[in-house]
């Protein structure tokens, strides 16, 4: 009846416990040989085998998945806790894996929540309205060329220019851009163009 004798009746049958020798894909069952897994060679490329249901599963413990995920219901799933770090760059936080630079909830530190109406940029919670470092956004600074700058309302603005210089264009992007020092068409004030009949002309 089998190639295996099964010791506690005498008898040959296709299986045993100790000697499963089911093909793959296959496992030893009351002596008989039934559809299901019995290690990983049996499961497909990554997945594991749950020798409590013989079923492939993508993790059977937590060691089977990835940093920064645990295993759930024989799933990979992102979370974090003890012993179980989180991968580079985040920090783990309860059971989630955080950006603690980014993250408004947990901004440079876990459980620290930055309040309404400010966002969390590099681990500090700034008010990106206002914040000259970070202005309309996380980064974004505001220095314009030859002048204090200032953010307003989330946009950067020239703010005063710096003594002899001046914001002729209008333009935020170009600062204080004319030297009055030394620009023909901007000479000691915006607009105060150096000109002469028949004479080139430098301010």
């Amino acid at each position: 009846n089998g190639p295996v004798c099964d010791t506690a009746t005498n008898r040959c049958v296709p299986c045993t416990a100790t000697e499963d020798v089911c093909s793959v894909g296959n496992y030893c069952a009351m002596n008989r040989c039934v559809p299901g897994c019995r290690n990983a060679m049996d499961c497909s490329m990554g997945n594991r085998c749950d020798t409590a249901t013989h079923m492939c599963v993508g993790c059977t413990g937590d060691a089977d998945c990835a940093l920064g995920t645990i295993c759930r219901m024989n799933t990979c799933v992102p979370g974090c806790g003890p012993g179980r770090a989180c991968g580079a760059g985040s920090t783990c936080c309860g059971t989630a894996c955080v950006n603690a630079q980014t993250d408004n909830m947990n901004c440079g530190m876990c459980g620290r929540a930055c309040a309404t109406g400010t966002t969390c940029c590099a681990g500090a919670c700034v008010n990106t309205q206002t914040d000259r470092a970070n202005c309309g956004m996380c980064g974004a600074a505001c220095s314009p060329a030859n002048s204090t700058g200032a953010c307003v309302a989330g946009a950067c603005t020239v703010g005063a220019c710096n003594t002899g210089f001046g914001n002729c264009d209008g333009d935020a992007s170009t600062g204080c851009e004319a030297d009055f020092a030394s620009n023909a068409s901007h000479c000691g004030a915006c607009g105060n163009r150096c000109s002469f009949a028949n004479a080139s002309a430098a301010c």
